[in-house]
């Protein structure tokens, strides 16, 4: 695993969709992954604001599985959906990943 490799390098990100969630045996993979490897905060696990916000009790599931690994989990794409704000306080997410769209141009566009 590449985080064991480089023991002195920056945290990882892996981007999953909404699918490799809900695959059967992900989650029982997953967790014998992380228990072995016992990657910590050097790992982050994110997914996009679209997969969050259509099967929010899974998510919240998915995070609650990961949260004793120490495991970072975020939300890509942020702020693309008007009603995307009210899922953060379920999922309690580590961090937010800004969708560009929010952010282009605010420097001359009111």
């Amino acid at each position: 695993m590449h985080l064991a490799e480089y023991p002195e390098g920056g945290p990882l990100t892996v981007n999953l969709s909404q699918q490799t969630i809900h695959e059967d045996g992900f989650s029982t993979w997953i967790t014998q992954l992380l228990r072995q490897y016992a990657p910590g905060n050097r790992l982050n696990i994110e997914i996009n604001e679209t997969a969050a916000l259509n099967d929010i009790e899974h998510i919240v599931w998915f995070r609650n599985l990961l949260r004793p690994t120490g495991v970072q989990f975020g939300v890509d794409n942020f702020g693309v959906h008007p009603n995307g704000l009210s899922y953060l306080y379920s999922v309690q997410t580590n961090y937010i990943k800004i969708d560009g769209s929010l952010s282009r141009e605010t420097d001359t566009s009111a």
